[in-house]
């Protein structure tokens, strides 16, 4: 038979969909067992009778996801910030070159050039007054020359800078406006992928609410650092959820698995990712929960076991469609 909310196909004696978490109507008809609707299920009464290994799968896949939320808003602000840093024009100043020293030069130049012309101007004059500075007539033609050689010198070092200047900022200019043009290209591409990784990051932010809203897992545990040490405590011992959230100290555990995480962080996605697409780990997942669902008498502890199977089917779907794992990133 076939789910009547999701039409995967389950048994008859199963009580609940492993896929969705809804109920077999079939089995209610034919056990006559009255279902039992409520959302929220104590975790002091059901961890203690909670199956292990259902347990330890529910742990995996929030602490998988909790990492995968980790991961994903990391990528998320990374991108973010180097989209925002893109795009900006940078102005170009249109002169570098200072032309004072030249400038400076060639008005004392014209200084002396002027002084020595009058002179020379007045001695040629033939007023007695100056006739007798005759004898500076060879200093006067050379400050002449020189001071017109030197202005002339001056004015090639403005027009060669000014021509040197013109070409770099045409040159800066293409190159900026080639930047901007990359920049521009490199920005729209990074926020399609921005667009995959927030889309990936709000349905893990979502599946893992649902995690969460099995209510097996206390509001204050909810968090990457106890998502790591309970499947890590739990997965490795025989005690129950209870047991172990009595040692969860989460100041402690915080200070200590900071670096851990991030060590750890690429090693478990990869594994994850591993995992959702082996075929052989995924049907004895959906077994083992299977076997859970229909061996439970207690009707609200296979409906949290089917809640238990449907995250796990959605978080294998989920780390399959992951846009990081198909692109690297």
């Amino acid at each position: 038979m076939f789910c009547s909310n999701c039409g995967s196909e389950i048994t008859d004696n199963q009580k609940f969909c492993c896929h969705c978490g809804s109920e077999n109507r079939n089995y209610m008809a034919n056990s006559g067992t009255q279902i039992i609707h409520n959302n929220v299920y104590s975790p002091v009464h059901t961890n203690t009778i909670f199956n292990h290994d259902v347990l330890v799968n529910y742990l995996n896949n929030v602490r998988t996801l909790e990492f995968a939320k980790n991961k994903l808003t990391n990528e998320k602000n990374n991108l973010e910030y180097r989209i925002n840093d893109l795009g900006h024009k940078r102005e170009i100043p249109k002169r570098l070159t200072d032309f004072e020293t030249p400038l400076c030069c060639i008005g004392i130049m014209a200084f002396i050039f002027i002084v020595a012309l009058v002179i020379k101007i007045l001695i040629n004059s033939g007023d007695w007054l100056f006739s007798w500075l005759n004898f500076i007539q060879p200093v006067l033609t050379f400050a002449l020359w020189g001071t017109a050689i030197i202005t002339i010198f001056c004015l090639i070092w403005i027009i060669y800078d000014e021509t040197k200047d013109q070409k770099r900022y045409v040159n800066e200019t293409n190159f900026e406006e080639e930047r901007i043009k990359s920049e521009l290209y490199e920005k729209e591409n990074l926020s399609e992928i921005l667009s995959e990784i927030t889309r990936d990051l709000t349905q893990t932010e979502t599946l893992l609410d649902k995690a969460y809203d099995i209510n097996l897992i206390p509001q204050k545990y909810r968090n990457i650092y106890a998502a790591y040490f309970l499947y890590d405590y739990i997965s490795t011992s025989n005690v129950n959820l209870n047991e172990a959230l009595f040692h969860c100290d989460l100041d402690e555990i915080s200070k200590k698995l900071d670096t851990i995480i991030e060590q750890q962080r690429e090693i478990i996605m990869e594994l994850a990712r591993s995992n959702a697409l082996n075929e052989q780990i995924i049907r004895q997942n959906e077994e083992t929960l299977k076997h859970a669902i229909a061996a439970e008498n207690n009707t609200a502890l296979a409906a949290q076991y089917s809640q238990v199977a449907a995250v796990n089917t959605n978080t294998i779907a989920t780390i399959q469609s992951y846009y990081f794992f198909k692109d690297g990133l």
